[in-house]
């Protein structure tokens, strides 16, 4: 009997409604009561434009959602209206530009979400304010300049923010507002070459922080302050110099990526204070090994 429902709840699992490499222009095509009881739909690899108007709403078993390398556009007021039980959605390389104010309602019990790949310029306000279980969220690749103070209040539950290669140029201070729970945060690609004193003051459980292939000019106190859990720091390729106690404030630190950033003076105490065992990578052949200091 245990065989059997084992098997019952896989079979449950496992059911897919799949319409990738279709050639769907239009998603009101699709008779979509008819797929009513099946948690995965994949509409990737199409030719859609537009997510209209309660287009979903009869989806209320959904878990999973993919809508990646098709040519969105635009999504429609209440246009994720009947999603409730909707765990994943991607949207990857797709044509968004703009997250839109209350772009993702109804999506409350989301976990993942990709963006990636898309155009987006643009985050406003208000454009996030419903992933309020969100826990993965991809942002990458796309043309974003500013992170808007505030926009991230509702991700209480976020654990990993990846928005590498984008257009950012400064981190202020109150832009991480929310961001309690992160433990991985990915900002490589950019542009950034300042971060203002207490950027990291909302990321208390920060673990692992990159941000190589940026412009950075300057590392003082401030922009390193209330980083003493993170364990991993990537700082490659940039173009700051090296400081006295530059990072005795990060206690907690195991790994030090300084790769590429071509220092005119090594400075061994730039480390001192450093407490756990710690390999700093500064170059392609040079390693600095910092033990017990």
């Amino acid at each position: 009997m245990v065989v059997v429902l084992i098997l019952i709840f896989c079979q449950q699992w496992t059911k897919a409604a799949k319409f990738e490499h279709h050639g769907i222009t239009n998603l009101t095509d699709i008779n979509m009561q008819q797929y009513s009881d099946d948690p995965e739909m994949d509409f990737s690899e199409n030719n859609i434009e537009t997510i209209p108007s309660e287009i979903f709403s009869a989806l209320e078993s959904a878990k999973e959602l993919d809508l990646s390398w098709n040519h969105i556009r635009e999504v429609q007021n209440d246009g994720w209206r009947g999603l409730t039980n909707l765990e994943l959605l991607f949207i990857r390389s797709n044509n968004l530009t703009v997250i839109e104010n209350c772009m993702f309602e109804y999506l409350d019990n989301l976990e993942t979400l990709s963006l990636a790949e898309n155009s987006i310029q643009e985050i406003k306000g208000g454009g996030l304010a419903h992933l309020k279980s969100l826990k993965v969220f991809y942002l990458d690749k796309n043309l974003v300049t500013e992170i808007p103070a505030g926009v991230f209040a509702s991700l209480t539950n976020l654990t990993y923010l990846q928005m590498d290669n984008n257009r950012l140029s400064v981190l202020e201070s109150d832009r991480f507002l929310g961001l309690e729970s992160v433990e991985r945060l990915s900002l490589s690609h950019n542009e950034i070459s300042v971060m203002d004193s207490g950027v990291w003051k909302s990321t208390p459980n920060l673990r692992e922080v990159y941000l190589g292939f940026n412009r950075i000019l300057q590392l003082d106190e401030g922009s390193l302050a209330y980083m003493d859990n993170v364990k991993i720091f990537h700082l490659s390729d940039n173009i700051f110099e090296l400081k006295e106690n530059m990072f005795s404030s990060l206690q907690g630190l195991e790994t030090l990526d300084l790769g590429g950033n071509n220092f005119t003076e090594l400075l061994g105490s730039a480390f001192t204070g450093l407490n756990q065992v710690l390999r700093i990578k500064i170059g392609d052949q040079q390693q600095y090994d910092n033990h017990n200091r």
